[in-house]
């Protein structure tokens, strides 16, 4: 559109900035663990009992809780990547059968117990396909024996099974619950004596009543991680395997547990555009509230880094109708953001263009997917405020229906299609319901544009 152009000349106007909002998930593209900084996981905390995070390459089995178990890897079991991992690495228990962790307890459980860990099953769940997450106290065939514990999903969610001095105590949320197949899952459940409580993905599912007593328990009963009653395995992968010596934990303290984990290993550097603001500069003292040209214009972008390392030095660049605005270099802190504000030379139209970040490569990015950020900036005048029908007859009408305004025109050529329902008629009262009320204002818009309603110059 050129500069010459009636200030009021579109009758689709909207505001299309696109604000890129902070990604909730890293695209990590290396699998492999050389280079992985191994994050100091020591626990002094007493009631944590056990704390297997998988974070030590060199020594991946181990036990970060004051008691320092011994676990002795069975099958197949190996370390993943954090490409396949929640956070950071985690145990492959993906064979059908034998992979798991097996070792002695050291600890009491006399304050209750609570288990938090998350699971990425690759088999389907179901009642055929019982998958077991851990055990306490061995059990073999039919042979109950007093102290044995487990937490296991067969088709009805995620049960822990406790045996304690009056009954088992087991409670599940039922089959709408049950643990997806190929989906990072995190569980916590507790048990105080009195009650069995099951959060999923940070939200409480289970709050059952049972009262079975203080929970079975030795030194140096059977300590199995990956699987359970009959030798029957979690497949697939787990990660952030935590015991404790507890049963008061809150729906808060949950939820902040599952929140630190959620969105996955955080990324070494990661650089993007995080939002995209500007204003138009709207005359709202003159008549029909023009847009004001001829000045400039801030567009303002945020760059953000969600990595935990400096991004180092790296260009922007924003452009828009093939024309550099302005460009730059920075460096961006680790987990901080810098604003860029960049003033534009005014002018009528529909503009494109982009924010380009790191164009020459300069960093070396787990996700550059969202180095990019399309721009858009409808600077057009508003004509469906305060307007007749012989502006709209005059001016925006045949403005539209020229092909070369292509804004415009295929928004009108969409507003033919505008009508009332075909069986509408004057015999309908205040008792009548409309269904088609809801859209009132596309039928009036098609009415318009279709000439059904043309009375009088001054009549829309």
């Amino acid at each position: 559109m050129s500069n010459k152009s009636k200030p009021y000349t579109n009758i689709l106007v909207g505001l299309c900035i696109l604000s890129l909002l902070a990604l909730s998930f890293f695209f990590i593209k290396h699998d492999k663990i050389n280079g992985l900084v191994v994050l100091e996981d020591t626990e002094t905390d007493p009631s944590v009992v056990l704390k297997l995070s998988f974070n030590d390459p060199d020594n991946p089995w181990r036990d970060y809780s004051i008691y320092n178990h011994n676990f002795d890897p069975q099958g197949n079991i190996k370390l993943a990547g954090k490409s396949s991992c929640k956070w950071y690495n985690c145990a492959d228990m993906t064979t059908i059968r034998g992979d798991f962790l097996n070792s002695t307890t050291q600890f009491k459980l006399d304050n209750g117990i609570s288990v938090s860990f998350w699971i990425f099953p690759t088999k389907s769940i179901d009642g055929a396909n019982s998958q077991y997450f851990f055990e306490l106290g061995k059990q073999t065939g039919n042979n109950n024996l007093p102290n044995y514990k487990t937490g296991r999903d067969g088709g009805y969610g995620y049960e822990p099974q406790l045996r304690a001095s009056d009954c088992i105590a087991a409670a599940s949320g039922g089959e709408s619950t049950r643990t997806k197949s190929n989906v990072w899952t995190h569980y916590f459940f507790q048990y105080d004596e009195s009650r069995t409580y099951i959060w999923k993905n940070g939200l409480l599912i289970v709050n059952s009543s049972e009262p079975c007593g203080n929970l079975n328990y030795s030194l140096g009963e059977n300590l199995t991680v990956g699987a359970g009653y009959l030798g029957i395995d979690a497949v697939g992968y787990m990660d952030e395997f935590m015991m404790y010596n507890r049963s008061n934990f809150t729906s808060e303290d949950v939820e902040n547990i599952y929140d630190s984990q959620k969105l996955g290993t955080p990324p070494d550097i990661d650089v993007y555009i995080k939002n995209l603001r500007y204003k138009l500069p709207i005359e709202w003292n003159t008549k029909y509230h023009p847009l004001s040209v001829g000045g400039t214009m801030n567009v303002n972008f945020t760059i953000a880094n969600a990595g935990v390392k400096d991004s180092g030095n790296f260009n922007y660049e924003f452009r828009l109708n093939g024309n550099v605005i302005c460009t730059g270099r920075i460096n961006i802190p680790a987990n901080s953001e810098i604003e860029i504000k960049c003033p534009w030379s005014t002018a009528y139209g529909f503009h494109k263009g982009e924010v380009t970040l790191d164009n020459s490569e300069e960093v070396i990015e787990d996700n550059e997917i969202n180095n990019a950020q399309k721009v858009y900036i409808p600077f057009l005048d508003k004509p469906w405020f305060h307007f007749n029908l012989d502006d709209f007859y005059n001016d925006y009408k045949p403005f539209c229906e020229n092909p070369s305004n292509s804004v415009a025109y295929d928004s009108c050529n969409w507003m033919k299609s505008f009508s009332a329902m075909g069986d509408f008629n004057d015999k309908w009262t205040g008792f009548n319901v409309d269904p088609y009320g809801g859209n009132f204002r596309q039928a009036a818009m098609g009415c318009l544009y279709n000439d059904y309603n043309k009375n009088g110059p001054n009549e829309v």
